[in-house]
């Protein structure tokens, strides 16, 4: 069974509050202002000030942009998750 993303109720969005969180080994953050939520990408373990983003994408603040935001980032980290699966750790012989 596939878990679902977590993200806070509308409440939080509307009183300015960010959000971030990862997702097996992709890690986000958004940033509601202006009546928008704008949402960052990147692949971890790296904390957004050293990691490069991925991708970026801006919802409107209320409960289908918060499905919409929800979906986008499933799909981002999907992508994200399934270039670190393809990549070999390194071993020594």
């Amino acid at each position: 069974m596939k878990k679902e993303l977590y993200l806070p109720t509308l409440s939080h969005w509307e009183h300015g509050n960010a959000w971030s969180g990862e997702w097996e080994q992709a890690r986000f953050c958004v940033i509601p202002a202006d009546g928008q939520m704008t949402a960052e990408v990147w692949p971890g373990p790296m904390s957004r000030d050293f990691a490069e983003l991925t991708a970026s994408e801006t919802f409107p603040i209320g409960t289908e942009g918060i499905e919409e935001l929800r979906g986008w980032l499933m799909e981002q980290a999907a992508q994200i998750n399934e270039q670190k699966a393809e990549i070999e750790p390194l071993r020594c012989p």
